[in-house]
């Protein structure tokens, strides 16, 4: 990757050559890493379904753990960190585990940062950004980052399977990130027979379907479909015992 770079865009093509697509089949060692974590993550969708937060496996992306990390949304354009491999670490300098993804990047790039990450959760969309640092008296860092969308158990997109490499040597930590290339790609939307992909609304606590039954229990006085005579009452005699007359 050359030393300049140009402005920020929100779209980058792939005739674009100061960037390396991840769909190209060269690619360097970094975009290597961050096509494996794609690529698992394609895997495990059910045709436009995202995939789910519980049914992401470690051990598929072995090779990559350390560059990768899984974030939870907690407003409008803002993520923390749930799990972060040692690489992202080893660039700030601390456990980054419940620190703002924000942290990550110059405060003068926060604000266009904002609207990428929202994206990501809303659209939902895939995000790729090119990264670069440049700390006083050491050579610029590259890096590139990958944010991928997940359902969690209630069926939103508030998670993400991310991934963040950093060419060369760790020197002098905190690094701290500046945007030089983005690239969005919405993804498709559900079929109609299709897994919902989108947000969907949250299940009240009351209303939760248990695990391994079909549907919750009805309330005392929900109507039925049976004939009056047919509804036991409220507080019935135990199953066992019957009424002899």
């Amino acid at each position: 990757m050359p030393d300049h770079v140009s402005n920020v865009s929100d779209h980058v093509t792939q005739a674009d050559n100061t960037i390396v697509s991840l769909n190209k089949k060269k690619v360097t060692l970094r975009s290597k890493i961050l096509l494996d974590v794609m690529d698992y993550w394609e895997s495990m969708r059910d045709g436009d379904a995202l995939p789910r937060r519980a049914d992401i496996d470690p051990r598929r992306i072995e090779g990559a753990l350390p560059y990768a990390f899984i974030l939870e949304e907690i407003a409008p354009g803002l993520a923390r960190f749930r799990v972060a491999g040692g690489h992202l670490n080893d660039l700030m300098g601390m456990e980054v585990r419940g620190m703002p993804l924000s942290a990550v990047f110059n405060h003068t790039q926060r604000n266009k940062l904002l609207p990428m990450i929202e994206n990501v959760f809303r659209s939902p969309s895939s995000l790729e950004l090119t990264l670069q640092s440049r700390s006083p008296g050491a050579e610029t860092t590259h890096a590139e980052l990958l944010i991928l969308p997940l359902l969690d158990d209630d069926g939103n997109v508030t998670r993400a399977l991310g991934c963040l490499v950093a060419q060369g040597a760790i020197l002098s930590p905190p690094y701290r990130f500046q945007v030089t290339q983005s690239r969005s790609t919405p993804l498709p939307a559900p079929t109609e027979t299709g897994q919902p992909a989108l947000r969907r609304p949250k299940v009240r606590a009351q209303d939760r379907v248990l695990e391994g039954f079909h549907e919750p229990a009805a309330r005392y006085g929900t109507p039925t479909s049976a004939p009056a005579a047919e509804v036991a009452p409220a507080q019935s005699l135990p199953g066992y015992l019957r009424v002899i007359k």
